[in-house]
């Protein structure tokens, strides 16, 4: 049982790690070549490369290295991929706005008030599951 583990867990961690070398390398070729670095393409790879990078030093610490994390390191390396993740899909829902309301945008009422409610539903998430906070998950 405890091997099954093992091998769900290294395979994670592997998966993880290739999602973060495509994410480093899409980024610095979006930097080589001196593309708009305030785009959204930039912002979805950052936070990309946060999350992954968070997951597989979970995944990493938790079972290649066999130590058990300390309950303040294991819940944020838990917890703060997941909001993360949040963040990188209401980015996406926030471009999706942008090309539906593409000559609305423009105007800055609009464009105010999909920014502010990008900020708040991810702030309201980070809250709840912030370590300390709301019990949304629990541990493995």
């Amino acid at each position: 049982m405890a091997e099954d583990w093992l091998y769900f867990t290294n395979a994670l961690t592997v998966l993880y790690v290739l999602i973060l070398n495509v994410s480093v390398y899409l980024l610095a070729r979006l930097l080589y070549f001196r593309h708009r670095t305030k785009s959204f393409t930039t912002g979805v790879l950052t936070l990309t490369v946060a999350w992954s990078l968070l997951r597989a030093l979970y995944f990493v610490r938790l079972d290649l290295l066999q130590a058990t994390p300390g309950f303040a390191a294991s819940r944020l390396l838990f917890y703060l991929p997941l909001c993360l993740q949040f963040a990188t899909f209401s980015l996406l829902g926030l471009f999706y706005a942008q090309l539906v309301h593409t000559r609305e945008w423009e105007q800055s009422r609009l464009r105010h008030r999909i920014v502010a409610l990008y900020v708040v539903s991810n702030l309201g998430l980070v809250c709840t599951c912030a370590p300390g906070g709301g019990r949304v998950l629990t541990l493995p």
